[in-house]
């Protein structure tokens, strides 16, 4: 029974006899931990930091924690051309507060990494969230909430397309 409520919440259970749900994954689908409410992603922060975020399709941006900032800019990772300025954001519960914002290197999630990635600094009480600045650098994503995975598209080629491929022919 214990064993069945860790695989429910998302844990993979080690037995030569059971079912692994991560030995069933394509490349493009990554597993989530759910806690009764929310789903979790881990990520690898520029390369160098592993974080677990709270997936949150309704937030614009990611939100970082400010120590992993720190950490990031003392390792020369993140410099202040890295730096975007503060903007004022609203909370679920529309209290509206001013962060740092920072152009991320990278952020990898299993076999996806979305580069510069916009995301503000989380200051103390604030969760470390995954939003639509990581998620809208692909085509299309999606929650399996039976397997618990996210699901990720092709990534966006956020480049412009040349001005002659749009065009209309003069035929």
């Amino acid at each position: 029974r214990s064993i069945k409520r860790l695989f429910d919440f998302g844990v993979p259970i080690n037995s030569e006899n059971s079912y692994s749900p991560l030995s069933s994954l394509a490349p493009n689908e990554i597993p989530l931990r759910y806690d009764g409410s929310s789903y979790y992603v881990d990520a690898l922060i520029a390369g160098s930091e592993k974080l677990s975020f709270k997936l949150d399709s309704g937030a614009s941006s990611s939100t970082i924690p400010h120590l992993i900032i720190q950490r990031l800019r003392a390792d020369g990772i993140l410099t202040e051309d890295h730096s975007r300025g503060q903007n004022t954001f609203i909370g679920w519960n529309g209290s509206a507060g001013d962060r740092e914002v920072w152009t991320i290197p990278s952020i990898q999630i299993g076999h996806a990494i979305a580069n510069n990635v916009r995301a503000s600094e989380a200051i103390s009480g604030d969760s470390t969230l995954l939003g639509v600045s990581f998620l809208g650098r692909f085509r299309t994503w999606s929650i399996d909430n039976e397997r618990r995975v996210l699901i990720l598209g092709e990534p966006l080629d956020l480049k412009p397309p040349p001005l002659d491929a749009v065009r209309p022919s003069e035929n």
